[in-house]
């Protein structure tokens, strides 16, 4: 042989030696994959996957959280008569549905009782009466207490509600 040929023999073998090396290694890498996937396979549980339980048991949770939830309005967004005065309308009040407390008195005994709104009706009331679902707690010659929702309601309509000191 001469060098020419050999020449051309080592170069067309380096290359063989190269492709053989680099496919064997895709082939090695390929392998660990499968194996890995199969692996996987063999060791899960036919018919549940834990992953998806779990996703799912929350977004029940959740769901049922969001369908509990209650939002209660102090006020009506859409009454205008608490913005507006309207013509022919003494109070801007008229249109209010919740409960009101602007006074209260003294009976002489040492007890109070209160002028209170609801839904646009005039009361006089004591302490233990109901008025819109609450109860009256205290009544002061400034404050009226009504336990209303597990919350507790303080109209406060005396000379001290304007001091900011």
């Amino acid at each position: 042989m001469n060098l020419r040929q050999k020449f051309l023999w080592n170069l067309t073998l380096s290359f063989s030696v190269i492709i053989l090396l680099s496919t064997s290694y895709y082939q090695y890498d390929r392998n660990t994959k499968v194996q890995k996937a199969y692996n996987k396979f063999i060791n899960e549980e036919v018919g549940t996957d834990k992953e998806l339980q779990n996703m799912i048991s929350e977004l029940e949770q959740n769901l049922n959280e969001r369908q509990n939830t209650k939002f209660k309005y102090k006020e009506n967004p859409l009454d205008l008569t608490k913005v507006i005065m309207l013509d022919g309308i003494a109070s801007s009040q008229s249109g209010q549905k919740g409960i009101d407390c602007r006074a209260a008195w003294s009976n002489g005994d040492g007890t109070y009782s209160a002028m209170c709104f609801y839904k646009s009706n005039r009361y006089a009331v004591t302490v233990g009466d109901s008025i819109g679902g609450g109860v009256i707690t205290t009544i002061t010659d400034s404050k009226v207490f009504i336990f209303k929702d597990d919350k507790e309601l303080i109209f406060n309509f005396g000379l001290d509600k304007y001091d900011n000191n």
